[in-house]
């Protein structure tokens, strides 16, 4: 550990520059190292909850899991160099991801009434699945296997660089919390959200866990929303309830080779989704190549440079600044809202919520009054199903904010 002396600004041997963020565990700031020579490193320190850090239990099992994520190394995860005990402050240090996290870009897209294409989907989940085929297979001195997982794959635990590399972050701290069930209502809910339902009922956690948590990342990615908490473990351990709707069903614009592989992913039974991670690694691969669709870490990148490119001028970072959106998100944009006029109904009006970016986009916002409530017949737990053209708008229901964005699935 670290040695033990903090002031105002300061964890350690670590000064704060600015906030990066809050979990339900964590704060994050980046900061600053200085070493031998006035080298200076800069480092994500993430400063762990004061609740937390007075939990005996929860000090344990992150002691535990951060002397395990030091022992990490691998280009799809973020660098864990160290933790400690500072003036009562728990923290650790880890690697600093230059960009946003993969929440973030989902929504900022959203807010434009864009959607990220199935090639970049697919090419950042298909990273994510090498960072965790690596902790899958992790083995000690003796050959033993570790058994490790991350246990909270989810959009805001999925960081890119403004270089267009993917970072898994918050192995230690996930574990850790997880292990305890730890960390604020609103966090845990959002966690349980992507946690495959036999963890939900207690099992254990294995690679599986963490395959079925990449893909309702990425089902989420393509159909825009994930579906309500459905699965759950029978008492006698055999069976689970209900699976979620098809992604197909959900949005049938994605291609259903792409649509398959993402429902075996989160297919309710363990035994029925894709083995490890490598075996969603490469399903995904193949379906790229398939069809023509590989996306270059340049191309994330560049769509990220261009859609944070407020956040870049504000950092002085004009040079840096992407002029226009790739053309692989207008094609797809384009073969989006054909896909979607292809399979609309009705159409009333819902309440719409669009920012203007320059002239082209007012024009989409413009358009983007055409909205399409489509209701199939009702099934067992009667549900509906909310589209728009562009995706992303909010969803009233009588004038109550669902707090939903389109495409979305409601109870009926």
């Amino acid at each position: 550990m670290a040695p033990s002396h903090s002031s105002p600004g300061c964890i350690g041997r670590y000064r704060l520059v600015r906030r990066l963020g809050y979990s339900g565990t964590a704060e994050a700031f980046e900061a600053r190292a200085e070493g031998a020579a006035g080298i200076v490193k800069r480092v994500c320190v993430e400063r762990i909850h004061p609740a937390l850090a007075a939990d005996p239990t929860f000090v344990h099992h992150f002691t535990a899991e951060a002397q395990a994520a030091m022992a990490l190394s691998h280009g799809n995860l973020a660098q864990v160099f160290d933790f400690g005990q500072a003036g009562g402050v728990l923290y650790l240090a880890m690697e600093l991801v230059d960009g946003p996290s993969l929440s973030e870009v989902h929504l900022a897209l959203r807010r434009l009434g864009l959607a990220l294409p199935p090639a970049y989907a697919a090419h950042i989940l298909v990273a994510v699945c090498k960072g965790l085929h690596y902790i899958h297979t992790l083995t000690d001195a003796a050959g033993r296997p570790r058994g490790w997982t991350h246990r909270d794959v989810r959009p805001q635990t999925i960081r890119l660089s403004y270089e267009g590399q993917v970072k898994l972050v918050d192995f230690g701290i996930a574990a850790a919390a997880a292990r305890c069930d730890a960390g604020d209502g609103a966090v845990l809910s959002e966690r349980r959200a992507y946690l495959a339902p036999e963890c939900a009922a207690g099992v254990a956690a294995n690679a599986r866990t963490d395959v079925f948590a990449a893909g309702a990342v990425l089902y989420e990615l393509l159909a825009g929303t994930l579906p309500p908490a459905t699965g759950r473990l029978e008492p006698d351990g055999s069976a689970f309830g209900g699976a979620w709707p098809p992604l197909n069903e959900i949005a049938p614009w994605v291609d259903p080779k792409l649509a398959e592989i993402v429902d075996r992913a989160v297919a309710p039974l363990p035994a029925a989704r894709w083995p490890g991670a490598l075996d969603l690694q490469q399903a995904l691969a193949t379906w790229c190549a398939e069809q023509g669709a590989w996306t270059t870490d340049e191309e994330l990148g560049a769509l990220l440079r261009w859609l944070f490119a407020a956040r870049l001028q504000e950092a002085g970072r004009t040079t840096e600044v992407a002029g226009a959106p790739p053309a692989r998100l207008l094609e797809w944009k384009a073969a989006f809202h054909a896909a979607s006029r292809r399979h609309t109904g009705r159409r009333p009006r819902l309440r719409r919520a669009l920012p203007l970016v320059g002239v082209i986009l007012a024009a989409v916002a413009a358009a983007a009054s055409l909205l399409v409530w489509s209701v199939r017949r009702p099934v067992a737990d009667r549900t509906v199903r909310v589209l728009s053209q562009p995706a992303g708008a909010a969803v009233f229901v009588d004038g109550r904010d669902t707090h939903a964005t389109t495409p979305a699935l409601l109870p009926g």
